[in-house]
């Protein structure tokens, strides 16, 4: 993935825990664009999940020069986000950023209960975020809980942990994949 440090990126994040997690990332200075770059600041979520609010809210305005927005999908299933024309000139590329099965795995392979969660998978706590709950009787999916578990443990291994177990598919990246170069370095 190719983003230059003037490059405009629309990061459009599923829910509110995939939101803290690229915040945390940004504030770690751990990805390969920095607040500097997204479009009017904002981790976008909510109804910019859809093409056409998208589209309605940012692609019908004009950006300096010939600046192209690279959108980035976090989210643990891969929707379809087409940009009809005229607005898709003003696009330079979208990338899909899979967190499947769910961001809840990062909290997973960190506690080291990725092998416990597989036996478990097939019962009433096989999504992550129930196994999670159960096994930690807190709701994992609140962001003053993600917070402070990335404080006790470190987001950025956990992220190269879980780069390491999951299937890898060369239609989707995963979060690793807009780890900067420092950040990869420093957790090998």
């Amino acid at each position: 993935m190719n983003i230059n440090k003037d490059d405009l990126v629309a990061v459009i994040c599923e829910g509110k825990v995939e939101k803290t997690i690229i915040n945390r990332l940004l504030d770690s200075n751990s990805l390969i664009f920095d607040r500097d770059n997204l479009l009017n600041g904002e981790i976008l979520n909510g109804p910019f999940r859809s093409p056409g609010k998208f589209i309605d809210r940012y692609l019908t305005h004009d950006f300096d020069g010939n600046v192209k927005i690279t959108i980035l999908l976090i989210s643990d299933k891969m929707s379809p986000f087409k940009i009809p024309k005229p607005y898709d000139r003003k696009v330079k590329s979208i990338e899909y950023i899979l967190t499947k099965p769910e961001i809840e795995m990062l909290m997973i392979h960190g506690l080291n209960l990725y092998d416990e969660f597989n036996k478990h998978k097939h019962k009433k706590d096989r999504k992550p975020s129930d196994f999670l709950k159960n096994k930690l009787n807190r709701n994992v999916k609140s962001e003053k809980y993600v917070n402070e578990f990335y404080n006790q443990y470190n987001l950025l291994e956990c992220i190269k942990i879980y780069n390491q177990k999951c299937p890898k598919n060369k239609n989707w990246k995963s979060l690793y994949d807009i780890l900067n170069l420092e950040s990869i370095k420093s957790i090998s």
